[in-house]
């Protein structure tokens, strides 16, 4: 399975828009993500692991109280393979925003 994926299982079911990179609707709660690749692990010069930075960006209305969805959006994450996320709260005066930042590696074939 793909880290795009892997990344949607995960969140979908706790909330359900959830697009790579921009998030162009009208919907008031919704997540995206990105990542960077990087190579690591090296043997007979060439990678043996692909690692990915990954940002899960989690975006509702002020109002809303996002502890109970930020705790299950971690676990999902961290049942899926990826390492326990960092919380990092950039909320502004259009809305929260929370990006959950986390580690992902893939094992090359």
């Amino acid at each position: 399975m793909s880290i795009n994926s892997t990344i949607k299982a995960a969140v979908v079911p706790i909330v359900p828009i959830c697009v790579p990179h921009l998030y162009a609707g009208t919907e008031k709660e919704y997540c995206t993500f990105n990542y960077t690749m990087y190579p690591t692990d090296f043997g007979d010069n060439a990678p043996g692991v692909i690692g990915y930075s990954v940002q899960l960006h989690y975006c509702l209305p002020l109002n809303d109280s996002p502890l109970a969805k930020l705790k299950l959006l971690s676990d999902a994450l961290f049942s899926a393979g990826f390492d326990y996320p960092q919380i990092v709260d950039v909320t502004d005066k259009k809305g929260q925003h929370y990006v959950l930042e986390s580690g992902w590696h893939e094992v090359m074939v």
